[in-house]
């Protein structure tokens, strides 16, 4: 019988494919140079286990063994070390056959550097590791799929690769709903893909899903892209984000009941406003009544005169702040409603005029009020109106010097049978409001100016002004 021989087609190294023939012509002459270049080969691998594994796999006896069973084609994938001492990532392949002419077994192998795809490999796996259950590659011209990646403790629940739209049927019976279930179908068709992606360069959705033996939900977030139009190739991911839904419903309850423990302080607060309020108005009230009549009594000495002034004047100061806060209570619990009915805005100009005027005298102050409007009787709430027009009127006196002005204009914008839009506007020519000044003064008992002008108010004015401005 035929003694049989194995010729080797030796190898070759990177970065091309080259193939070097050497032809072995006996087993005997040639052994040492086929063992040798086996022992060369698994003596570049970094991983000495890796090493053996090569120096089995090519074993003389046990590859004519593998070719004799059939098996012709091996390949080697390992990190290697190359003539120059670098490191590169190696895959080596083989393939075994007969030379027809001789009868010689010849063995071919060459080695390519794969170390960039391998990098890319491992960053892809290390990216599925932190972020997402799998990444997927779908072919939407033949409606296959095929796992690229996916992460190591994920638990598979669909085939590697295999047809797309039967696999989201088979997976959309896990969700927790029947909307769920038609959310994934209508979200992962093919249509919907080229419909969404023809849009935007990615979509984004969530869905619930529930396992079948743990009962547990797991909310999961799908991101659809294209690795390339042309070829119809579309990227898949899928991640797990049950812990932050978890989280972000966790933040939602925390804030909701934040939100009803400040409600139900602000209420009890009003409430409590509301109540002590109209327990001290009334003896107030009696206090500037009795200091009016008392102030009437003949022959009263000039010292007690003066204290009378000072008790009503301190009197309605304390019942002023008490109106404020009890306006601001009903304001902030929304209790507050405008009324709606007819009213003169003449009347109503002329009332604030002479209130006032005597004031603006006092102060050395040239106060006028000018108005361009067709129809005097309005609907709406005079008391209001006013209570806002004193408001920043007495405002305007305290921080206008003497001798300056102060203005009231009414202006009529448009007007109809049926309603008017009229712009009110207090000017003056005083020490003014800087910029970033101009929002603070409308929160509540926040005062600008010297203390002399601060103790002149509550600090409430222009909140509550503001505040029915904005009813």
């Amino acid at each position: 019988m035929k003694k049989k021989i194995l010729t080797l087609a030796a190898v070759v190294t990177l970065p091309f494919i080259l193939l070097v023939m050497y032809l072995l012509a006996s087993m005997a002459s040639y052994s040492n140079t086929y063992d040798e270049i086996v022992i060369n080969l698994a003596a570049t691998a970094i991983d000495t286990a890796y090493g053996n594994e090569i120096l089995r796999t090519l074993n003389r006896e046990q590859m004519l063994q593998n070719f004799a069973k059939g098996k012709v084609d091996f390949c080697l994938d390992f990190l290697r070390r190359s003539s120059t001492g670098g490191l590169f990532w190696a895959r080596t392949s083989f393939r075994v056959s007969r030379n027809p002419d001789t009868g010689d077994i010849i063995a071919f192998f060459y080695t390519l550097d794969v170390t960039e795809k391998r990098l890319l490999e491992n960053l892809l796996d290390r990216l599925t590791c932190l972020d997402y259950d799998l990444i997927a590659q779908i072919d939407l011209c033949h409606g296959s799929y095929r796992l690229v990646a996916q992460d190591a403790n994920w638990k598979q629940t669909v085939p590697t690769e295999g047809d797309f739209q039967q696999e989201v049927l088979s997976i959309s019976g896990n969700c927790t709903d029947e909307t769920g279930r038609q959310t994934v179908i209508e979200k992962l068709a093919f249509d919907h893909m080229r419909e969404q992606l023809e849009q935007q360069n990615t979509y984004t959705f969530i869905a619930e899903f529930q396992d079948a033996a743990s009962g547990k939900v797991f909310v999961k977030r799908f991101q659809v892209f294209y690795i390339n139009k042309e070829l119809g190739r579309v990227c898949m991911t899928q991640t797990d984000v049950s812990d932050v839904v978890l989280q972000e419903q966790r933040q939602k309850e925390e804030l909701a009941a934040a939100l009803m423990a400040a409600e139900q302080a602000n209420a009890a607060k009003s409430d409590f406003l509301s109540r002590m309020s109209h327990e001290i108005r009334t003896p107030m009230n009696a206090i500037v009544g009795l200091a009016d009549l008392a102030g009437m009594s003949q022959d009263l000495p000039e010292k007690t005169l003066g204290d009378l002034a000072k008790i009503k004047s301190s009197s309605k100061y304390l019942l002023g702040l008490i109106n404020d806060i009890l306006d601001m209570s009903h304001i902030e619990s929304g209790k507050l409603e405008l009324a709606a009915d007819p009213f003169s805005l003449g009347g109503m100009l002329a009332d604030i005029n002479s209130m006032l005027m005597q004031e603006a005298t006092n102060n050395g102050l040239t106060f006028s009020i000018e108005q361009t409007v067709t129809n005097d009787v309005l609907i709406g709430d005079a008391i209001r109106l006013r209570q806002v027009l004193i408001n920043l009127l007495s405002n305007a006196f305290k921080f206008t010097p003497t001798g300056g002005k102060v203005l009231v204009q009414i202006q009529e914008n448009s007007a109809t049978e049926k309603s008017a839009t009229l712009t009110f506007r207090v000017i003056d020519n005083g020490v003014g409001i800087s910029s970033t000044d101009q929002q603070r003064i409308f929160r509540s008992f926040e005062q600008l100016g010297s203390n002399y002008t601060k103790s002149q108010g509550t600090g409430l004015g222009l909140a509550i002004s503001q505040s029915l401005v904005a009813l």
